[in-house]
């Protein structure tokens, strides 16, 4: 045997053995992945994108590990990944996996509040869907649009998007796809006060989810029929949503939905006036948000806790958490818990008898609701500037009760719980009580 034919043969031993690694690497890989066992997986998916020397499966490794560090919340890491990603798909003019890995960093984006940057590069992942005519890819570009919108509080322009990407997910027959949508246009059904729809919207969602086995999907679904159920003041129907969505989210380890959970479980125990109980949640719930770097979560969790307080009439405790919520919100361009702070900052100047600086923060929070046709908001805020004003002002309370009486007429709320007191409020400020 030559030496050259010695080395040639060990020379494949040794390639067979990388190989027999990798593949023992990408089955355990995939093995945490399912047990969403993501803190085990990443180093693996490291190891492996070490070994790997496809191009085309660095890219698909990369893009993994990306959104692995997504999910826990390592946000810059998972950029990284991304961007590495990106550099090879390009190289390789890997269009479709350009498109996918582009459309990835404007989730990214999206989640820690940089909108402007998460808009360009889904704009841009829906040119590379449409260039190659990727109609699937299209459909989940249009579905993360729509939700730049609804955080942005422009519900319209949220649900055109969502319904083009639910024509195209029936089209394809994506059920997964078509589950999420469904869901997602029910979210903007109950911020419009349109909760029957919402309702319909989500059992539809969540039937599919079910038929399909998606259990992150099943919980995320349950925890927002119980906030639509929170919203009409059916309070023991949104607690048994929430422990099951809760029961689900620990199961499989979904900490952002956790975290949303029992940061929703804490606003039903302080509408129910159980505060011990409703701060425990929500403390549990910021712990959570801040780990993962949830600034949503973050922001709705800190604007509750100031409701608590201010329930139990520790209203220093209460402005302090309002306005770390306010701050956030304003950071991330949340436009939704902006107006809600806004709102709750002019009630306890109201409670204090700080008449004028109560009555700036409602108006500043109307304004905010009515553009991004918040109609729940909207009526609160109306009720509020009503009796605040009363004993001063009786044609505008006259007023502002009549614009939240035509709301709640519109939106027909007022044969739930939480709309039957709107009313009863609206109608007295009309009489000048």
């Amino acid at each position: 045997m030559s030496i050259f034919d010695f080395w040639r043969k060990n020379k494949e031993k040794e390639k067979l053995k990388v190989k027999y690694e990798e593949v023992k690497l990408r089955v355990k890989y995939e093995e945490l992945k399912q047990a969403y066992k993501y803190e085990d997986a990443i180093p693996i998916g490291i190891k492996i994108v070490e070994l790997v020397k496809e191009k085309n499966w660095r890219v698909f490794y990369l893009n993994d590990l990306g959104i692995l560090c997504d999910n826990i919340g390592k946000y810059d890491n998972a950029l990284k990944y991304y961007n590495d990603a990106l550099k090879i798909a390009r190289d390789i003019k890997d269009l479709a996996g350009e498109g996918t890995i582009l459309g990835n960093i404007g989730i990214t984006y999206r989640k820690i509040g940089k909108y402007d940057d998460a808009q360009k590069y889904y704009e841009d992942a829906l040119k590379i869907a449409r260039e190659i005519k990727d109609w699937a890819g299209e459909g989940t570009i249009l579905n993360y649009i729509g939700g730049i919108y609804d955080d942005l509080g422009k519900y319209d322009d949220a649900q055109k998007y969502y319904e083009d990407a639910l024509k195209i997910r029936r089209e394809v027959k994506d059920r997964a796809g078509e589950g999420t949508i469904l869901s997602n246009i029910g979210i903007i059904y109950r911020k419009k006060g349109k909760y029957d729809d919402a309702l319909k919207c989500y059992d539809d969602a969540l039937k599919i989810r079910r038929e399909i086995k998606d259990r992150a999907g099943e919980g995320a679904t349950l925890n927002n029929i119980g906030f639509t159920h929170d919203n009409r003041g059916e309070y023991d129907k949104a607690q048994k949503c929430y422990d099951a969505a809760l029961k689900i989210a620990r199961e499989i380890k979904d900490r952002a939905n956790e975290g949303s959970t029992l940061n929703n479980s804490g606003l039903t125990y302080t509408h129910l006036g159980k505060y011990d109980k409703a701060l425990e949640c929500y403390e549990d719930a910021l712990k959570i948000a801040r780990g993962i770097k949830d600034r949503v979560v973050e922001a709705r969790t800190l604007n509750n806790m100031g409701l608590t307080y201010s329930n139990r009439v520790e209203y220093d405790k209460a402005l302090k958490y309002y306005e770390y919520a306010l701050k956030i919100a304003r950071e991330i361009k949340y436009r939704e818990v902006e107006g809600r702070a806004l709102n709750n900052i002019g009630e306890i100047y109201g409670r204090l008898g700080k008449y004028e600086d109560a009555l700036k923060y409602y108006e500043d929070a109307l304004k905010i609701r009515r553009e991004i046709k918040d109609r729940a908001g909207e009526i609160v805020t109306h009720l509020n500037i009503g009796s605040l004003v009363i004993d001063k002002d009786k044609d505008k309370a006259y007023k502002d009760g009549g614009e939240a009486k035509r709301i709640i007429e519109e939106i027909k709320i007022e044969k739930y719980p939480a709309g039957k007191k709107f009313l009863e409020i609206a109608e007295n400020l009309i009489e000048g009580k």
